[in-house]
Order: C-alpha cells, then sequence, then structure tokens
C-alpha cells in the first residue's frame, strides 16, 4: 500500500490534458539502500519476506467511509504489481517490496516513479531495525526529479487490532526528507506491519488513518 499523498498527486497530475506523446521522465538515479543494520541482536526475533502470489487481496478502510481494496496481478523476482481494483491505479513494487511508483495505465503521462525505489521494507525485519534509503521521484515532463532521503525504524512490536482482526506487528516510523540545500519540513508517518498477514495492517499519514478490513492470501 502505498501512502495516500503519493495517490492524490499522481490523480492530480492526472488533470492534465492528455497529449500526442508521453513527455520523457527527467533523467537521474537514486542511490537505492544507503545504509542498514545487517545483524540481528542476539535472541532476536526475525521476520522474513512474504511470499505474495498472483490473487492476493487486501481490503483497507480509510476514515469512515472509504473502501480501497488492492489485489495482487503479478508477482515473481522483477517485483510485484499491485492493482487498486476500484480506480485501476498500478502501484509497482520491487523483489522486497519496496514502493517504485505508480501508473494509470490510461493516463501514462500522469505516472509517478520512485528511482530505484522507496525501500519500504529491508527484510528480514526484527525489532530495533534500521535502514535508510536514497531515490528520486520522477514525473513526466518534469525539468529535474526530487531526491528524497527515507529513513526507517522498526521501534516496537505491539498487538494491534484493526477491522480485520487482532494482529502481532511490527511498528515502523518513516521520515523523509527533500536531500537538497534548502529548508525543508521532514514528514513523518507510522505503519504497522503484521507477519501474518505479509502486509501492512494500519497506517498513519499525515493524520489519515487507513485499516486493513479484510484480506485474503492464496495457499501457495
Amino acid at each position: 500500500m502505498a501512502p495516500r499523498l503519493r495517490l492524490l498527486a499522481a490523480l492530480l497530475a492526472a488533470t492534465i490534458p492528455a497529449c500526442a506523446s508521453t513527455p520523457t521522465l527527467p533523467e537521474g538515479e537514486g542511490r537505492g539502500l544507503v545504509s542498514w543494520d545487517r545483524v540481528p541482536p542476539e535472541g532476536a526475533e526475525v521476520f522474513q519476506r512474504p511470499d505474495w502470489i498472483v490473487g492476493d487481496r487486501f481490503i483497507f478502510r480509510r476514515g469512515e467511509d472509504i473502501r480501497i481494496s488492492f489485489r495482487v496481478e503479478q508477482a515473481d523476482e522483477e517485483g510485484v504489481l499491485l492493482v487498486e481494483e476500484e480506480s485501476g491505479l498500478q502501484h509497482q513494487l520491487d523483489a522486497e517490496l519496496g514502493d517504485r511508483g505508480q501508473v494509470l495505465p490510461e493516463r501514462p503521462e500522469a505516472q509517478l516513479v520512485f528511482d530505484p525505489a522507496d525501500s519500504t521494507f529491508s527484510f528480514p525485519l526484527w525489532e530495533g531495525k534500521r535502514w535508510t534509503c536514497h531515490f528520486l521521484s520522477k514525473r513526466p515532463g518534469a525539468d529535474a526529479p526530487v531526491p528524497l532521503l527515507v529513513s526507517y525504524h522498526c521501534d516496537a512490536i505491539e498487538q494491534v487490532t484493526v477491522p480485520a482482526g487482532s494482529f502481532r506487528c511490527l511498528r515502523v516510523w518513516r521520515r523523509a526528507r527533500v536531500a537538497a540545500k534548502g529548508e525543508y519540513k521532514e514528514l513523518t508517518s507510522l505503519f504497522w506491519y503484521a507477519p501474518e498477514v505479509g502486509y501492512v495492517v494500519k497506517r498513519l499519514n499525515a493524520n489519515e488513518l487507513t485499516e486493513l478490513s479484510q484480506y485474503h492470501r492464496q495457499q501457495p
């Protein structure tokens, strides 16, 4: 699940009139995962990457009345294609479930690319793990990409109850800032990853709460 601010930005971009050819993306490449804890502390409980397969579904509730459902359309060694069933918005993830961006197929000019990816996860996970990634946010036709430095900290394991049930979760803080000269605010969000579900079950982003209401994981 990508943060909703990214979706809103992509949809706002989609209001630009379609042109004969899709503008090209600005050049440049981010550094990717730049630092991460390699070895868990002795005795730490370790959680491996989940194995998603085509047909897995995750349904979320945002606020009181907004329903958002995701379906896994592709899952292989190259990554995962996660599709919003209501809008058709495609979320592209890398092999470690890092966010590579999103696109509405009928509006390629509204594409949003994270190069190489926003490393939402750094598997295996454990309580106390930290990691940091650097990537470029790109939009077709933009003069230049926006460099971002994002740090993650899994600071606790706690029980979380959402409409889909009660789950033992890893609590992860996300702090993002523009990696360029100038004064920019650091944006902080928080999510809870449930190993039992294999995905985020709760997210707090810009005072907006999103919770898992249903899910269906296929048997491999």
